[in-house]
C-alpha cells in the first residue's frame, strides 16, 4: 500500500469511529481540545507560567492515562528549574485536589486519602514500584519507569535524540520554551522539533510566554491573537500543528485555540 491510499484509508477510518461516536476519537478531534489529535507540534502559551502549569500537567496526566502499551510509550518531561511547581501540579490533577491547598499545605480530612490515591495512580501508571525487591538496582528500576523527569536546560540536539529514541505514540512536554539553548535560529529550531516529532509518531508540547500587548490593551475582553506571541516565534503560526493562547480570568481560565484546519480561532472556557 503507498503513502496515499494509507493516508487515504486512515482517513476513512478516522470518519468511520467519528460516526460511531468512538469517545476517545470523538474527543481527541473536537477543536476545543487541548491535546494534539496527530503527532507533532502544541505550542501552550500564556503570559505567566502559573496559567500554563495546569494545561501541562493535564497532558501529563492525560497521556499516562490514555497509553495502551506501557513498554512502548512514555512520558518525557523538561522541567522549569522549579520542577517541584510542575510536579505538585501534576499531583493536584491526578489526585483531584485543588493545587493552592496542596501548595500552601492546607488539606482538609477528605483531602488526605484523595492524594494518596492520587500519588498511588501516578506511581502505577508511570511504572514506578512502591516496594522494589533487592535484586533490582538503580538502573532496572529506570528502565522500567515509563515518565522521564528533568529540571535542567536542554539542548535542541537532545530534545531531537529523545524524540527518536521513545516509542511510538510518546509525549515529550517542555515546560518553558527558554530551557531550550543550542539554536542559532529559534524558527529552524522549532521547525526541527516539529518535523521530527511528526516523522517519529510523537507528541511534543512547548510552553511559551506571551508578549506584553495583551495588558497595554488593558481591556476587559480577553480574547488573545497570534500577534500576542513574542516575535522570537511569530512563525510558529507556519509551524505549530496547534497553538493555545491562555488567559487569565475571574471565573477561570480562558483558552483561544489555533487550528489549522480552520479559519477561525475557537474561544472558550479552558475545561480539562
Amino acid at each position: 500500500m503507498d503513502t496515499f491510499e494509507r493516508e487515504m484509508t486512515a482517513d476513512f477510518d478516522r470518519l468511520d469511529a467519528l460516526f460511531n461516536e468512538d469517545s476517545s476519537m470523538v474527543q481527541g478531534s473536537a477543536v476545543s481540545a487541548l491535546t494534539l489529535e496527530y503527532p507533532g507540534l502544541a505550542v501552550v502559551a500564556s503570559r505567566s507560567p502559573a496559567t500554563r502549569r495546569p494545561v501541562l500537567a493535564s497532558i501529563i496526566e492525560k497521556a499516562l492515562t490514555a497509553t495502551d502499551d506501557a513498554a512502548k510509550e512514555s512520558v518525557i518531561v523538561f522541567a522549569n528549574a522549579t520542577k517541584q511547581l510542575l510536579m505538585r501540579e501534576v499531583i493536584a490533577v491526578a489526585s483531584g485536589v485543588a493545587f493552592t491547598a496542596l501548595d500552601n499545605a492546607n488539606l482538609a480530612d477528605e483531602d488526605w486519602p484523595k492524594l494518596s490515591h492520587g500519588a498511588n495512580l501516578l506511581c502505577r501508571l508511570a511504572g514506578i514500584e512502591e516496594q522494589p525487591s533487592e535484586s533490582d538496582d538503580a538502573g532496572h528500576l529506570k528502565a522500567k519507569s515509563r515518565i522521564q523527569w528533568s529540571g535542567n536546560p536542554v539542548a535542541v540536539a537532545d530534545v531531537l535524540r529523545a524524540l527518536s529514541e521513545c516509542g511510538d505514540g510518546s509525549t515529550v512536554i517542555i515546560e518553558n520554551a527558554h530551557l531550550l539553548h543550542g539554536a542559532d535560529r529559534v524558527s529552524a529550531a522549532l521547525s526541527d522539533l516539529r518535523n521530527c516529532a511528526a516523522a517519529t509518531g510523537n507528541f511534543l508540547y512547548l510552553g511559551v510566554g506571551l508578549s506584553h500587548w495583551p495588558d497595554v490593551r488593558k481591556s476587559n475582553n480577553r480574547e488573545l491573537f497570534l500577534t500576542d506571541l513574542p516575535e522570537a516565534y511569530a512563525d510558529m503560526v507556519n509551524i505549530a500543528d496547534k497553538i493555545l493562547l491562555l488567559a487569565p480570568s475571574s471565573e477561570g481560565a480562558e483558552v483561544t485555540i489555533f487550528d489549522p484546519r480552520y479559519v477561525e480561532a475557537w474561544r472558550g472556557p479552558l475545561e480539562f
